[in-house]
């Protein structure tokens, strides 16, 4: 069973007695956990039973015991998670998420498919602390991988936008190349109309681009 490049990096976050994986799918993560013994028991979770389906049949091709529930977030579990995991919605949905059952879990690695800021503000402001956040690229996008636990955590427009800002990672460093070029095109098309935070972002992603680029020549 092989890992796409963004799911691998998921899976080399994860290490409990027992996780979960909100929006399994196909249910790979839960199963390349159990088989990499990264956990000892894996629950698999979906709103589609169809993909509940697909996992239950991926677990019994391989021998692995694999426990499914279908429901939202993790309303349909009672027992306590070290590492639950929500990789492949957009910010507003892990929020809803996270409002509902965070306390469920220990840690939670999180991997929006949208606007991680949005995430890293209710983080930040709802007591849970990122120990780990940098950007992973696969299939040409770019996706931010946060892992967070119960804690203080001071958000500045840095973190905000840039998390860790590990400039030793290429990932990272592509990515606030390409975010400064997109955002620079958004000031220069909107001229004197561009939002304020379009243009502090802008220019925060031009001074970072600038550091990494320093870096990368080292």
């Amino acid at each position: 069973m092989r890992l796409d490049k963004r799911l691998s990096a998921v899976l080399d976050r994860v290490r409990g007695d027992t996780i979960a994986d909100i929006g399994c799918d196909h249910g790979k993560l839960c199963c390349a956990a159990l088989a990499s013994g990264r956990a000892r028991r894996a629950i698999a979770i979906d709103i589609s039973a169809a993909s509940l389906d697909k996992a239950r049949r991926l677990a019994a091709s391989l021998g692995l015991e694999l426990t499914c529930r279908h429901t939202d977030g993790l309303r349909g579990v009672d027992e306590r998670v070290d590492v639950a995991i929500i990789a492949g919605m957009g910010a507003h949905e892990i929020v809803h998420i996270l409002d509902a059952d965070a306390d469920k879990a220990d840690e939670w690695v999180l991997l929006p498919h949208r606007r991680a800021d949005l995430l890293r503000e209710y983080c930040a402001a709802h007591g849970w602390r990122t120990t780990r956040d940098d950007v992973v690229e696969c299939g040409g996008k770019y996706y931010w991988l946060l892992t967070v636990v119960r804690g203080e955590y001071a958000l500045d427009d840095r973190r905000r936008y840039l998390g860790d800002g590990n400039r030793d990672n290429p990932d990272y460093r592509a990515y606030v190349a390409y975010a400064a070029d997109k955002c620079d095109a958004i000031v220069r098309a909107c001229g004197a109309d561009a939002q304020p935070d379009v243009v502090r972002q802008a220019r925060l992603y031009k001074r970072e681009a600038a550091l990494c680029a320093r870096t990368e020549t080292l």
